[in-house]
């Protein structure tokens, strides 16, 4: 067998010779390594296509929740934080659930802990790839699992994809109609214990509910001013 410049053996010797060894020739020709005029096959390695990991966001320290302790939740899943303490650990539960009894005597059996903060706690400002939450869907009422699977432009827009355990998808989620875990302040969240920012479906509700306040006191005022001008000229 000849032998290149760099001490390799070439293709066309290695097919004389598989051609001149019957017993290899039978063994490649099973593998079907071999064509029928004696040449070797070649072999397309197919590779596989490589997924893009997504990595889920490690929880905030201490996420365990212990009987007894002062919590706020948002009962049935609402937007609103209500308190109360946790009555019981559903230990073997794989969602990781707590029983709440709330201050105003309402009873919660199975709290997911995703709905539950320690009092002081915020959620983040800002969200991460791969980060468990709960979303509402179409900026309706009902909030549903899911997890992140893309940051869109967090920094200036606040849109997140969010894909969601029932297989559905949603692209450039407002931040205020997601719902993460909440942690302590000084961990990336709002400081001074505030709330998660607003949606803009919120805040058009806000300003619409001011300007309308304020309409209702400026016609408060006009009649007020009839009223005394009325009463100013009868006394003359």
């Amino acid at each position: 067998v000849q032998r290149d410049a760099t001490g390799k053996v070439g293709a066309e010797a290695l097919t004389a010779l598989f051609a001149q060894t019957g017993s290899l020739g039978d063994d490649l020709k099973k593998l079907g390594l071999l064509g029928p005029d004696g040449r070797l096959v070649p072999v397309v390695v197919k590779q596989e296509e490589e997924q893009e990991e997504v990595v889920v966001a490690d929880p905030p320290a201490k996420i365990a929740l212990e009987v007894g302790e002062v919590v706020e939740a948002r009962y049935g899943g609402g937007p609103d934080w209500h308190q109360g303490k946790v009555a019981t650990v559903n230990d073997g539960d794989d969602e990781g659930t707590y029983a709440v009894a709330y201050d105003d005597g309402d009873y919660e059996p199975k709290v997911k802990r995703l709905r539950l903060r320690r009092v002081g706690e915020v959620e983040p400002e800002a969200l991460e790839k791969g980060q468990r939450c709960e979303a509402r869907h179409g900026g309706g009422t009902a909030a549903y699992d899911g997890q992140i699977s893309k940051v869109e432009g967090a920094a200036l827009r606040g849109l997140y994809d969010v894909a969601y355990d029932d297989g559905d998808f949603e692209e450039g989620v407002e931040r205020g109609l997601i719902y993460a875990q909440c942690g302590p302040s000084s961990a990336g969240g709002a400081a001074g214990g505030a709330q998660r920012p607003k949606s803009a479906k919120e805040i058009e509700a806000e300003e619409e509910a001011a300007r309308l306040e304020a309409e209702a006191k400026a016609r408060e005022v006009r009649r007020n001013s009839v009223k005394e001008a009325e009463a100013a000229e009868a006394a003359k």
